[in-house]
């Protein structure tokens, strides 16, 4: 058996120890990240029986910039904003407002994720018109800010 050199020993745990630690914060940044907003499965048109609920998810993925509301989906498709609302809770489990919030917020974690936006400007991209309310948005979702979210993502890059 060939002898320990102790202090390269010392030097390949410390690394590995810093390795664990980022692996597993990234394993929380993608934990929070996708915190119940599959939206992939949500928005996924053969998931729902009702044709109304798949015109509005259809709705708000091409529109989620623009301002948006239950009233102006309903009017686009000709039909009631209380019935809309009722069929959508119904199908999805969350209300329309939520299913816009939680897209928007997952097209904001995708432009967050290229780096090269600045918060105030993926704001805006992403249909919120206050700075503010994006973050609050944000964190309701992810659980932690947008800055938080870049600082945790460079950290563990």
């Amino acid at each position: 058996m060939k002898p320990v050199d102790v202090d390269k020993l010392k030097e390949v745990m410390g690394k590995l120890q810093v390795e664990i630690k980022h692996e597993k914060e990234k394993e929380l940044v993608f934990r929070q990240k996708n915190q119940g907003m599959d939206i992939e499965l949500l928005s996924s048109g053969d998931f729902y029986k009702n044709p109304y609920v798949k015109k509005t998810i259809d709705f708000i993925k091409e529109r989620y910039i623009e301002k948006i509301s239950i009233e102006s989906i309903s009017e686009e498709l000709e039909i009631s904003a209380s019935y809309l609302s009722r069929k959508f809770k119904e199908e999805t489990g969350h209300t329309c407002l939520d299913f816009l919030n939680m897209y928007r917020v997952q097209q904001a974690i995708r432009l967050l994720d290229e780096g090269i936006y600045r918060v105030y400007q993926v704001s805006d991209m992403t249909g919120f018109s206050d700075y503010k309310h994006f973050c609050l948005v944000f964190k309701r979702y992810t659980k932690t800010s947008p800055r938080e979210f870049i600082k945790n993502k460079v950290y563990t890059s």
